[in-house]
């Protein structure tokens, strides 16, 4: 495994600036009906990462570690990943018991997602709040709170679940071809972490093998789409569009949809 982490070649990487993240929207836009969901760079979300019981000398607190969720002890892992099923970014700085809320606040990455100026989002599930850099479904509740928006929103959930589903989908590949990760590792926490850092980078060695002769190629159009998107120097946003919650980028979203008469198709049965 150290061989492994050790090699240059196999390091994530994450985009850093508009030119880099331009082939992750456009990739993204690709997989969305008629390129509806627009400006996604990646996709969030959780792992857990069954564990045996830790050592309190290890960890201090080992009842952290414990999901109730999944009655068993693990790490949380969380991720992203872009459109083609390979891992941009992770951390495993979290214990099993931590909910993906609190997991993603406590990863340096959050830093970075909060400098993507507005149009510019990652998509997760429901563990995660809604701001104006992270996407998620509307829930419930809120899917019934306002009856004459119920189809529009739930028309918005159907849209950006054809991408969320990528992370799903990398992790159900990852833990298929590594099973290793499907029982709980039988080592020390240190050692937990090089062994699902190692199976990242062998996933993302598999699939950048097997389209090493598909090459992205980035025209001046696509690159004006996302010209600036990353806002190098601050934390907040500069355009003076921005909006003060996640809920009003949320919506713009869902009357985008609306105004394209895009739907959620009718299933038989």
């Amino acid at each position: 495994m150290e061989a492994i982490l050790q090699v240059d070649e196999l390091k994530l990487h994450f985009p850093s600036s508009n030119v880099e993240a331009t082939p992750l929207v456009k990739g993204f836009r690709s997989l969305s009906a008629n390129g509806i969901i627009d400006g996604c760079v990646g996709i969030i979300d959780g792992l857990l990462c069954p564990i045996i019981r830790p050592r309190q000398n290890e960890v201090g607190h080992v009842r952290s570690f414990f999901s109730g969720h999944y009655q068993r002890y693990g790490i949380n892992v969380q991720a992203c990943c872009d459109h083609k099923l390979r891992f941009m970014a992770f951390t495993c700085n979290s214990p099993g018991g931590r909910n993906d809320r609190l997991a993603l606040r406590n990863w340096r990455l959050y830093e970075k997602i909060k400098k993507l100026k507005l149009g510019y989002y990652f998509i997760a599930d429901n563990g995660y709040y809604t701001t104006r850099n992270i996407m998620t479904p509307f829930k419930k509740d809120e899917l019934h709170k306002i009856p004459e928006k119920l189809i529009a929103r739930d028309n918005y959930n159907f849209f950006i679940s054809q991408l969320r589903i990528r992370i799903e989908m990398a992790f159900g590949q990852l833990v298929g071809k590594w099973r290793i990760l499907k029982n709980p590792l039988q080592c020390r926490i240190k050692k937990c972490r090089m062994v699902i850092h190692t199976c990242i980078l062998l996933h993302n060695f598999i699939i950048n093998d097997n389209m090493s002769n598909n090459i992205d190629i980035v025209d001046e159009d696509e690159t004006s789409l996302v010209l600036d998107c990353f806002n190098e120097n601050a934390h907040t946003f500069t355009d003076p569009r921005s909006l003060s919650i996640g809920k009003g980028y949320h919506d713009l979203l869902v009357k985008r949809i609306e105004d394209n008469n895009m739907c959620r198709p009718i299933t038989s049965g």
